[in-house]
């Protein structure tokens, strides 16, 4: 079995936009959980930016904290929580802990 030029080309823009989306879509992921984040260190009274910066040294690992946050069990309830509309603690956050932590040992 042969295939033609146009053949190959169609797979190959096929593949190309199966791997456009994915990176979208997984751009898009890393934007959700960086927003969530820094707006839970808002929530428990660290300033977001000073942090991102260096400029509030805290001991925290960051780099840890976005894992929890990426691999969140629940992000629509932190969502929610972080807009006003639950009701319920920020205690289901493993980083809302630390953060709240971190405002209080400074």
């Amino acid at each position: 079995m042969y295939y033609s030029m146009v053949d190959i080309l169609i797979v190959v823009l096929l593949l190309a936009f199966a791997v456009a989306m994915y990176l979208l879509y997984r751009r898009n992921l890393e934007l959700a959980v960086s927003s969530r984040m820094q707006r839970m260190m808002v929530s428990c009274g660290l300033d977001a930016e000073r942090v991102a910066s260096g400029q509030l040294p805290i001991d925290i690992d960051m780099e840890a904290a976005f894992v929890h946050c990426q691999y969140c069990p629940v992000p629509e309830l932190c969502e929610r929580w972080l807009d006003g509309d639950a009701v319920a603690s920020n205690g289901f956050c493993v980083n809302a802990r630390a953060f709240t932590k971190a405002v209080t040992s400074s």
